[in-house]
């Protein structure tokens, strides 16, 4: 996991940096004159190659500040203070940031930040279909494909996701850089379709 400091002017700032962070990235603490950003790299979404320099395109400066990973059996936050995350003080600077509880978008499921109510019930029928396969409730792999010309042939390589948030922007990066690219749709392990660009 890496750690990301971001600096603010006031308090409505902050609220304008989650527009900013991709689905891998989230605010997890704040106070008035900063927010720590939590997150994983994940393929093109990265603390270096894209958070920071998108935070930066704002007039928004930020600094990677940790990377550590949390102890898989402690909640996030709780890893944050017992680290001093919370308590942090960078560059001789102190901050005394408060835990942001997570709001309903966070998927139970998968622990994604959903950007739409959409987005978790697709999760869930992921997770359902995952339970009656398997007692693990593991979700099965996620994969793109699109449609290149007129036949109304599917088309996909063999790279997937592990939520339906990367899947999709997979997707929509893919059709941004093809020209040919007509159609996209997330598929399952088993090809059953979860979301198409129609649903988008």
């Amino acid at each position: 996991m890496k750690l990301i400091l971001v600096h603010i002017d006031n308090m409505s700032r902050a609220d304008q940096i989650a527009s900013y962070l991709p689905s891998n990235y989230r605010i997890v603490a704040t106070c008035e004159t900063a927010v720590l950003v939590a997150g994983k790299d994940d393929h093109g979404w990265t603390a270096e190659g894209y958070v920071i320099p998108r935070l930066a395109s704002g007039l928004i400066r930020a600094e990677e500040i940790g990377r550590e990973d949390p102890d898989s059996a402690a909640p996030l936050l709780t890893w944050l203070e017992v680290k001093g995350y919370l308590n942090l003080v960078h560059n001789d600077v102190a901050y005394d940031l408060t835990p942001v509880s997570p709001r309903s978008p966070i998927c139970p499921t998968c622990g994604t930040d959903h950007t739409d109510s959409r987005d978790r019930a697709e999760c869930e029928k992921i997770w359902r279909a995952a339970k009656a396969k398997d007692s693990h409730m593991t979700i099965p792999p996620l994969r793109v494909e699109v449609q290149a010309d007129s036949s109304g042939t599917w088309a996909g390589n063999k790279v997937e996701y592990d939520d339906i948030d990367s899947a999709v922007a997979a997707a929509k990066d893919l059709m941004g850089r093809w020209t040919l690219v007509t159609d996209w749709r997330v598929v399952d392990a088993e090809d059953q379709v979860i979301r198409s660009r129609s649903d988008a």
